[in-house]
């Protein structure tokens, strides 16, 4: 499979839909500038149809049957200008893996798995740094498997508003912790243009660190972010009119324990497809 230098857009990866920011309507960037982005790299690769594994640079990986149809790969040049771009958007030169074909993409998040080599990127980021030591303190069981313990994404100019379906997980040569989230800056619901499946890990040795966010859905979420969507049966209505703080952390918390109680096979694409995607990466 060919492949070409990705330079990845920053404005992207950006995931605008909730946070206690603020209670006003999130920002989010729109549907054609976001199908601009996602068009321009796919036309940078050569697609290869039923690809299942991916080999590139030092990582391969093998995509679980009806997940996606090919990888698109390649190398994200070094970002270090924090000035210009934020402190949200530096990174060393890193490895990018999009699946391409993804059986759900939402306006908000593209299906990728990116590979970076942890001391350049800690040493550039406290955030990083603290991430990769919450990742060792989750996997070693010194730190608890809890919502606030939880890594952040370091190139989302957002924070987390769930955190639900957390475990740890191991590949095949270190190993990390996987939850179901949604990031945003602003009050608004939890819903399937938002929901997505987050990895970070470490590699063994402690010269990778791993990143995935892969969008996932459920069917008694709504639609969008919009807080006048209907809510599909067995969902949970979003605060209206004078909902105060209170209403919302009792919405959040709500949400949280119904995505908890989900069986693996009721998210799509399922829990246990995206958990052997992760189960099957392997850096040399």
């Amino acid at each position: 499979m060919k492949s070409k230098t990705l330079i990845r857009l920053i404005a992207a990866a950006a995931i605008p839909v909730i946070l206690a920011c603020g209670f006003g309507a999130p920002a989010a960037p729109s549907q054609s500038d976001v199908a601009t982005v996602v068009a321009s790299t796919v036309q940078a690769h050569t697609a290869v149809p039923n690809f299942n594994n991916v080999t590139y640079g030092n990582v391969s990986l093998t995509i679980p049957r009806g997940l996606a149809t090919n990888a698109l790969t390649g190398t994200v040049p070094a970002l270090t200008d924090s000035q210009q771009l934020g402190p949200w958007a530096i990174a060393p030169e890193h490895i990018e893996i999009l699946l391409d074909n993804y059986s759900q993409v939402t306006f908000y998040q593209r299906p990728q798995i990116l590979v970076y080599p942890a001391e350049d990127f800690s040493s550039m980021s406290d955030q990083v740094k603290e991430n990769i030591r919450r990742v060792q303190g989750i996997v070693n069981k010194t730190i608890p498997l809890a919502a606030e313990n939880m890594p952040g994404i370091p190139f989302f100019n957002a924070g987390q508003v769930i955190a639900a379906q957390m475990q740890t997980i191991s590949f095949k040569n270190g190993a990390g912790v996987r939850l179901v989230t949604q990031y945003g800056n602003g009050i608004a619901p939890v819903s399937n243009s938002g929901l997505f499946y987050h990895f970070q890990g470490l590699t063994s040795d402690g010269k990778y660190y791993i990143i995935a966010t892969l969008p996932t859905q459920l069917p008694f979420l709504p639609i969008d972010n919009n807080p006048s969507s209907p809510i599909p049966s067995g969902g949970i209505p979003f605060p209206q009119n004078n909902a105060s703080g209170p209403d919302f952390e009792n919405y959040y918390s709500q949400i949280t324990n119904l995505i908890n109680a989900a069986q693996p096979d009721q998210f799509s694409p399922t829990l246990t497809s995206l958990d052997a995607l992760i189960q099957s990466i392997s850096t040399q």
